[in-house]
């Protein structure tokens, strides 16, 4: 077999297992363990990440669209208003507790930008999630609809005003595809 072929057949077979893994919500699955060799007690775990993920990545494959249609349609559907979005998806039990997080919004914007699917403009709402240095911040904090949950999340979970390398760079990269 040709590299070309070869290539061209493993494209087709990860289209096809990413067809046969892809729940009916759109939603592309991973699993959590308590094992780093995720050998007992796997769960899913839904969140929005993967699908926003394999929906920008595959806007390069013409023969993954039906996955990247659907999983652009979760993504509008677990979009919050102002073009949002949290990581566990609305499935999550606790989903309204986890404040709304600039990666996955950065992340699912780029890929609903990139497949010329229409959005609210967000750009504004990221830009005032800096620190004066002018990094941007994990989590939006705009409204503390839960109060004692949202305070037990940055006490146990995560840090109010956390800064990520990586988040900072999926904003770059969704800010990129807005120039």
């Amino acid at each position: 077999m040709s590299e070309p072929s070869a290539i061209r057949r493993a494209i087709e077979n990860g289209v096809a297992y990413l067809e046969s893994a892809q729940l009916p919500s759109g939603e592309i699955p991973i699993e959590i363990s308590p094992t780093p060799e995720m050998s007992v007690d796997c769960v899913r775990e839904p969140v929005v990440f993967p699908a926003a993920l394999a929906a920008r990545a595959l806007s390069i494959t013409p023969s993954a669209a039906r996955v990247r249609s659907r999983a652009l349609d979760f993504l509008l559907r677990e979009m919050e208003p102002d073009g949002l979005w949290r990581h566990p998806s609305s499935e999550k039990p606790g989903h309204y507790y986890t404040p709304l997080d600039v990666d996955d919004t950065s992340i699912a914007s780029a890929a609903l930008a990139a497949a010329g699917r229409r959005f609210p403009n967000n750009r504004a709402l990221l830009l005032a999630n800096r620190e004066r240095s002018g990094l941007f911040r994990t989590w939006i904090v705009r409204w503390w609809r839960h109060p004692l949950m949202t305070y037990r999340f940055f006490k146990y979970v995560a840090k109010l005003r956390d800064v990520d390398a990586v988040v900072n760079a999926n904003v770059v990269i969704y800010l990129g595809i807005c120039e």
